[in-house]
């Protein structure tokens, strides 16, 4: 791994440990990321920088090897990024869901900004994720979101 590689990776590490794997009453009292911090831990989460990822980091996604892919567009516009993203869409096909984040994009829930900061795309396991999300409706997780923030997240 090169330095910039090194660099953007505890750039992740941090942003989950520092930002969303914390307990916060705005959500709660759960973290804005409560499955994060155990992903990064166990070695589910695959950092790439580049477009090409192979079909395998895929299949470990659906398998559930992976928890996410996570693949930063460093400098890309957000037309760039959300061409990219219904790109894979249509290519990874339904079984996963595919969520952007760009700084020109409001991430934000009761004041608190969650954006990492770089445009990035997120891909997850669709059945994974709508499970942990269902889990969450059961909380106070969601109770501070902007409905249509909310409706927007929960959509995909």
């Amino acid at each position: 791994m090169d330095i910039q590689s090194k660099q953007m990776t505890k750039e992740v590490e941090d942003w989950i440990n520092e930002v969303i794997s914390k307990p916060n009453k705005i959500f709660g009292n759960l973290p804005p990321c409560p499955y994060a911090r155990k992903a990064w831990k166990d070695k589910k989460v695959k950092v790439t920088y580049d477009r090409v990822v192979s079909e395998q980091d895929y299949e470990k996604v659906n398998s559930g090897e992976l928890d996410l892919i996570m693949i930063i567009q460093q400098g890309a516009n957000i037309d760039e990024l959300y061409e990219f993203k219904h790109y894979l869409e249509n290519t990874l096909g339904k079984d996963f869901v595919v969520l952007e984040d760009h700084p020109e994009l409001k991430e934000e829930v009761g004041g608190m900004n969650l954006n990492f900061g770089k445009p990035v795309l997120f891909v997850q396991n669709r059945h994974k994720l709508n499970e942990a999300r269902k889990f969450l409706e059961t909380t106070d997780y969601y109770k501070n979101f902007d409905e249509e923030y909310k409706n927007d997240i929960l959509s995909n």
